[in-house]
């Protein structure tokens, strides 16, 4: 009986554990083009640099690294709309890089539009935060570290006779599984957050804020390059959203681009 065990067990292991290379990325004509910009960078040669960064998009390939650089790129070339979206897409990958962080702060500085956020409810504030305390990528190894570990943890428990290792083994698997509940959950809701696209930074000079999704409506206010709003809603050429103040309204679809 236990050298069945010991076997399944065995079994168990190897199966949770082989996923792990194919994860590695390794594309040698990617790797020039960045080191390329890089340089390119680095000499002050900004738009060279940008072409390089965007090819690299272009391709599919995406990293918090590229868009990184890329928003310093359209920062030191004066574009600062362009240089909050890509930082803004930087921070989606990795929401504690206190470099992004603080590169999209002074680039927020340089925008016309400044607006004082409307409180949030505190759970709200405390659900976002947990969200956000991780990117989807790293919630799901999380979630698949602890489910490797509480497998490993009941396995043992089958096969370990102490009554006391036993209790403890399983206390241990019950409290990982629990994590890993938690972190596919929390995980779940922040790749949702990421690809849902409900956030767009406005790209025209001078956008006006619509009463309705009309040309004829009511001007609300305008707004400028570079502040962002949220996307609640759309109809034909035109998305409802919601400005950091709270204040709903409607812009032109032309005007802004998605996050």
């Amino acid at each position: 009986m236990k050298a069945n065990n010991l076997k399944i067990l065995s079994i168990i292991v190897v199966i949770l554990f082989i996923p792990i290379e194919t994860f590695s990325i390794n594309n040698e004509e990617l790797s020039k083009l960045f080191h390329r910009a890089n340089e390119y960078y680095q000499k002050g040669y900004y738009s060279q640099a940008e072409e390089l960064y965007q090819k690299i998009l272009a391709s599919g390939y995406t990293s918090k690294e590229v868009l990184f650089n890329l928003g310093n790129v359209y920062y030191r070339l004066g574009e600062f709309h362009k240089s909050i979206l890509y930082l803004e897409r930087a921070r989606l990958l990795d929401p504690f890089d206190e470099d992004i962080k603080f590169n999209l702060q002074m680039a927020n500085l340089r925008i016309v539009d400044k607006f004082e956020e409307k409180p949030k409810f505190f759970i709200k504030e405390w659900w976002e935060n947990l969200r956000d305390s991780l990117s989807s990528t790293q919630w799901g190894t999380l979630g698949l570290v602890s489910i490797w570990s509480a497998s490993v943890c009941f396995s043992l428990f089958l096969i370990i006779a102490s009554p006391k290792t036993r209790k403890v083994l399983f206390l241990f698997g019950a409290l990982l599984l629990l994590l890993f509940v938690t972190s596919f959950g929390v995980g779940f809701a922040r790749y949702k957050f990421e690809t849902n696209h409900n956030r767009a930074i406005v790209f025209a000079v001078n956008s006006y804020i619509k009463s309705s999704p009309e040309e004829s409506s009511t001007d609300l206010l305008i707004l400028h390059q570079g502040t962002k709003v949220e996307i609640l809603d759309e109809i034909g050429n035109w998305y409802k959203v919601r400005l950091p103040n709270g204040n709903i309204g409607w812009i032109k679809k032309s005007e802004v681009e998605k996050i």
